[in-house]
């Protein structure tokens, strides 16, 4: 389980890796 956080993920690819990264990362958190 990890947490990541991602910053600047207002545009397209950052929104695009933010949904990947919760689909990989199931059991920890993402926050964008």
């Amino acid at each position: 389980m990890k947490n990541i956080l991602v910053t600047g993920a207002l545009g397209q690819i950052g929104s695009e890796l933010t949904m990947t990264l919760r689909k990989r990362n199931q059991g920890g958190v993402v926050v964008a």
